[in-house]
């Protein structure tokens, strides 16, 4: 029988001492391996990163802080989406590019230091940019400031801007589904908006940006997500720190996912630097009770078999683990959750996943999942119905094609 992909024949076998010293090697070589192509990526990137800080040298001195960073973050966008879109010889990760602007940013400085020019806009561009980069980044690479507070006149350079805090009530707010949520914060006299989707594998950040209010950060994000799926959402407090601190945008390294669109290259190191903003007083929030874990396969199989006039297949135990495999349980609170996204994306893992007879056979189960997990969620029937179609494999015209709302990236309209 045609089995997931991801199942692995485990071993109880100890390594001898000699195997386990070959391994370690290994590991070594491939970390080594990795820093090289890291090295060479940024080098890469050097080239863009040193055109964009000199298109931003031109108009950096009338330009308050934050009107840079906005046109920083606006150029980013399509440099990024070109190089993260390049043949794998000439490819540059959103991440490898960070280390190369900031080196791009602190040569200008450098520069002009070294030249006796005036370096109060070269100094400001890389200010900007050391805070729009997150920190995990910046730790990672190092802060080249205190190399350039030794060059010859480096000592008069000014202290970095902090990051500021959010003021005010951290929000949110939560479509009827469950699994596509709104975050706000107010930095300054902005407000910034993260629209976090949890309906594949791992929570992604499909849209973000600042607005000058709530309401007009809601309006936002009530576009995003459709009426149907928003309902009567409205803002509230944050209830469950450890809920927000799962979803939020971080660092990502090996684990990026990567086809982001050029709006989300635009604020994809901005996003992650407010997060780390948010998560510093992570501490601060409620945290809700300890929600029950997610289902075991063996529930549904036993509620399955309890149905009447159905015919469970023989197999039932085994195609219904191989579908709680591949079903998102990377916020586990969020299990139950039955989006149209959702069970389009497990639709299409399923046929990714496994041999195309089996899958069809596990896939078969799925609108008897969906009906499952809603059930035991109390989830409204309209809903129900609303996902149904995508469970079953078909088009529902309302919301477009099966496999653009599959996208891990999409920002789809439920």
């Amino acid at each position: 029988m045609p089995v997931s992909r991801k199942r692995k024949t485990k071993t109880n076998r100890r390594r001898s001492s000699s195997k386990q010293t070959s391994a370690a090697r290994d590991l070594l070589d491939v970390l080594d391996g990795a820093g090289r192509v890291r090295t060479r990526r940024v080098e890469l990137g050097r080239p863009v990163a040193d055109a964009l800080i000199g298109e931003l040298a031109a108009g950096a001195a009338t330009r308050d802080q934050d009107a840079l960073q906005d046109e920083l973050c606006a150029r980013l966008g399509p440099v990024l989406h070109e190089l993260v879109q390049r043949p794998v010889e000439q490819y540059v990760g959103a991440e490898d590019f960070a280390v190369s602007l900031v080196g791009s940013a602190a040569a200008a400085v450098k520069a002009a230091l070294l030249g006796g020019e005036p370096v109060a806009a070269a100094w400001k561009i890389l200010d900007t940019t050391l805070s729009t980069v997150p920190v995990g980044l910046i730790e990672r690479m190092g802060t080249p400031v205190d190399d350039l507070r030794r060059l010859p006149g480096g000592g008069g350079l000014p202290a970095l801007t902090e990051v500021a805090p959010a003021t005010g009530d951290v929000r949110w707010a939560r479509d009827r589904y469950g699994s596509r949520i709104a975050v706000l914060a107010r930095f300054g006299e902005r407000w910034y908006l993260w629209d976090i989707d949890v309906c594949t594998y791992r929570p992604i950040t499909v849209h973000s940006g600042f607005h000058s209010s709530p309401a007009e950060a809601l309006d936002a994000w009530r576009a995003g997500v459709g009426d149907f799926a928003a309902g009567d959402a409205e803002w509230a407090g944050i209830d469950d720190g450890l809920l927000l601190e799962s979803i939020l945008p971080r660092v990502e390294g090996l684990l990026a996912v990567g086809a982001e669109t050029i709006a989300q290259h635009a604020e994809y190191f901005r996003s992650r630097r407010l997060a780390e903003a948010l998560l510093d007083d992570a501490s601060s929030y409620p945290v809700r009770p300890a929600v029950p874990g997610r289902p075991d396969a063996a529930d549904f199989v036993a509620w399955q078999r309890n149905r009447p006039a159905e015919a469970a297949p023989d197999d039932l135990d085994d195609l219904a683990e191989a579908l709680a495999e591949i079903w998102p349980a990377d916020v586990s609170e969020l299990y139950h959750c039955c989006s149209p996204h959702r069970v389009a994306h497990v639709r299409l893992i399923c046929g990714e996943e496994f041999e195309a007879g089996y899958a069809d056979r596990v896939a078969a189960l799925l609108p008897d999942w969906v009906t499952w997990l809603a059930d035991r969620a109390g989830t409204p029937a309209d809903l129900l119905q609303h996902a149904l179609p995508y469970a079953a494999g078909e088009i529902h015209p309302a919301l477009g094609d099966v496999p653009r709302l599959a996208d891990y990236q999409a920002r789809v309209i439920e």
